[in-house]
């Protein structure tokens, strides 16, 4: 089920929907292409976070993959990524 996520000081212009299902992520690194699974947090129709456990540069494109909701990878450029603990970081995406 899918929750509404909203606070009195959000600056987004849009709500976001709280969600966790996986998210696979590839990005082009050294010459070949890393691809990755996460785990969403949430999402809108600009963008969305979820967790990795690779540190994401500001900037990166992305190719991003929730199975259960698209039929195809989305093109995404990383916002900013957060470190939350020892090994898991979590990740802020603008849809291309």
């Amino acid at each position: 089920m899918t929750e509404v996520y909203h606070k009195d000081n959000e600056r987004r212009r849009l709500k976001r929907d709280l969600l966790s299902m996986p998210v696979i992520y590839a990005y082009f690194s050294e010459r070949q292409i890393k691809t990755s699974i996460g785990t969403s947090f949430d999402l809108n129709v600009s963008g969305m976070s979820f967790y990795a456990d690779t540190l994401l540069q500001e900037g990166l494109n992305l190719q991003v993959l929730v199975s259960k909701l698209w039929d195809y990878p989305r093109s995404s450029t990383v916002r900013w990524c957060s470190k939350t603990d020892s090994s898991h970081y979590r990740v802020g995406i603008s849809f291309r």
